[in-house]
């Protein structure tokens, strides 16, 4: 049962049209969406396979609604073609137009929605900074960017201000998609209504203005800070926008395109507040104007002139070079797995590694002083003599594979690899990736007929 206290609060911000919004909220089911993967799948051939069972959203190219129950056992969202995500967590990305090359922080990414969409945008030549504080929610994040194929990413695992101190003022784009009191997810998650109350608001609020205040350093004269809930509480929406801008007089809400205020309302000019009209251009998603959940989102830029911004600091290089042998290692795995040499597939990236683990970062990346989880590619392990593949090898870079094994939806093989069983191939030796409308799920070894899989235990179905 929804919370007397929220509905009364709601029928004080919605006015004629609560009765609208709380038919939405108690008698609709909630909507499943997904994204589609533009590194994994084209867009005709997702539409092809799941024809019949999604409908485009009209503010987000990549965006569908989809009325496939369980998507998370999908061949596809195994192979990363898809994201399982609100429609409404889909729009605050949509406010801008995000740039192949920019440098982009994700302050509080778990389970990586917004991550693996930037990172889709901004392109190889680019470059993400996930960071998720909890250190059980870096696990699911971690997972996903693997599974997506992602390769830009750098996954941190500690708090804004650590991030704020490390980097100074070098990002396009900085993402404060910040925890909040959850309204938004009352008709999707049972739990979000029972661990809501009023004393949780301000307590959100309190820690979204601190999230708030460390982002704003690290956007570059020019940048962008993207601001965003899933929540509908003034007190942590236009209230704390209201407040940023006062305290920082160097950023300017912005206008977002008209495709995305068709599917949304205004910021609330609440009474009092200090900054009216540019309140009015934020944007509010309720499941009763469009469908999906509930969202807020703000897009504000800094001023080119900005003289308090914060100087970029020096790198910090958190990984090490490769000795000659582990050099060759590598080649001799690159030479036998991929079509062309990895310079030339993949320009903007090198080598480096962290104890035994090789890893394919960005040329160009700086690293936090501390807190680095996950970075780019995780390529493989070190042992005797060879280097055994990590899975994000052949999800990541297994669109460049020699030896692949292409399986349609519906071939039987496909169930028998995601249930971690051998199959077999008429691929001759060595490893090779799986692949399913040519989205790589994973990989195999291939010896006299039979593809010994690769598919790690944690991700098959049973």
């Amino acid at each position: 049962m929804l919370p007397k206290e929220f509905l009364s609060r709601m029928e004080r911000i919605l006015g004629n049209s609560y009765p609208e919004f709380l038919a939405a909220l108690s008698e609709e089911a909630n909507v499943h969406g997904i994204r589609r993967n533009a590194e994994k799948i084209e867009h005709e051939t997702l539409s092809s396979a799941l024809e019949g069972h999604i409908t485009p959203l009209s503010y987000y190219a990549d965006g569908f609604i989809s009325d496939i129950e369980k998507i998370g056992h999908h061949p596809l969202h195994h192979a990363g073609a898809i994201y399982a995500q609100d429609p409404g967590a889909m729009a605050p990305l949509s406010a801008l137009s995000i740039k192949r090359g920019w440098w982009v922080a994700d302050l509080c990414a778990a389970p990586g929605g917004k991550s693996t969409q930037i990172a889709a945008a901004v392109g190889d030549e680019g470059f993400v900074l996930s960071n998720e504080i909890s250190a059980s929610r870096v696990k699911a994040l971690v997972s996903n960017i693997e599974r997506m194929g992602v390769r830009n990413v750098l996954v941190t695992n500690t708090d804004t201000k650590t991030l704020s101190c490390s980097y100074g003022s070098v990002f396009d784009l900085v993402v404060a998609d910040a925890p909040c009191s959850g309204e938004g997810m009352f008709r999707k998650y049972d739990y979000a209504q029972t661990e809501w109350s009023e004393e949780l608001i301000p307590v959100c609020a309190a820690r979204q203005k601190e999230i708030l205040d460390n982002a704003a350093p690290m956007v570059k004269p020019g940048g962008y800070l993207l601001y965003s809930t899933c929540t509908f509480s003034v007190e942590e929406n236009e209230e704390n926008v209201d407040a940023f801008l006062s305290r920082h007089p160097e950023f300017t809400v912005l206008s977002v395109p008209d495709t995305l205020c068709a599917v949304t309302d205004d910021g609330i000019a609440f009474d009092g507040a200090r900054h009216p009209e540019a309140l009015k251009k934020a944007r509010r998603f309720y499941p009763h104007r469009s469908r999906g959940e509930g969202q807020f989102m703000c897009l504000m830029q800094k001023s080119v002139e900005d003289d308090r911004a914060c100087m970029p600091r020096k790198p910090y290089e958190a990984m090490e070079a490769l000795t000659r042998e582990e050099t060759k290692l590598a080649e001799r795995l690159f030479s036998d797995t991929l079509e062309a040499p990895l310079e030339e597939l993949l320009p903007y990236h090198i080598l480096k590694k962290h104890r035994d683990m090789l890893y394919l970062v960005g040329k160009n990346w700086s690293y936090p002083t501390h807190g680095a989880y996950r970075c780019g590619v995780a390529v493989g392990t070190f042992q005797k003599g060879r280097i055994e593949p990590h899975h994000q090898y052949f999800s990541a870079l297994g669109r460049f594979f020699k030896r692949r094994i292409d399986l349609s939806l519906d071939d039987p093989l496909l169930g028998a690899y995601l249930h971690g069983e051998t199959i077999p191939t008429k691929v001759v030796g060595g490893y090779a990736v799986v692949s399913v409308c040519g989205a790589p799920i994973g990989g195999v070894k291939c010896s006299d007929g039979v593809a010994k899989n690769h598919y790690p235990k944690g991700l098959r179905t049973l």
